[in-house]
C-alpha cells in the first residue's frame, strides 16, 4: 500500500513538472502554506526567492480583474 502511494506521488510530481504546473495550498485554519517550486518559476522567480503574500499575488493580477479577484478572495476567506 505504501509502495503504491509512493509510486502515485512520483507520477504526480513527474506530471506536474512535465506540464509546468505550479500548485499552491493554504490551510487557513492551521495557517499552513505550500507553494511548489514551479509556482515561483511560472511567476519569474527562483523557488523561495520571494515570500508569497497577498499583496505580491494581487500585484500580478491585471488591473481590469483586480476588484473582482479581491472580492472573491475576501468572500472565500470569510466563508
Amino acid at each position: 500500500s505504501r509502495n503504491k502511494l509512493e509510486k502515485s506521488d512520483e507520477r504526480l510530481k513527474i506530471a506536474l513538472n512535465t506540464g509546468r504546473v505550479g500548485i499552491w495550498d493554504i490551510d487557513f485554519e492551521l495557517n499552513e502554506k505550500y507553494f511548489s517550486p514551479m509556482f515561483f518559476q511560472l511567476l519569474g522567480y527562483m523557488p523561495w526567492e520571494i515570500e508569497p503574500s497577498h499583496k505580491i499575488l494581487m500585484d500580478m493580477v491585471h488591473p481590469d480583474d483586480a476588484l473582482d479577484v479581491a472580492t472573491k478572495v475576501e468572500k472565500f476567506t470569510k466563508e
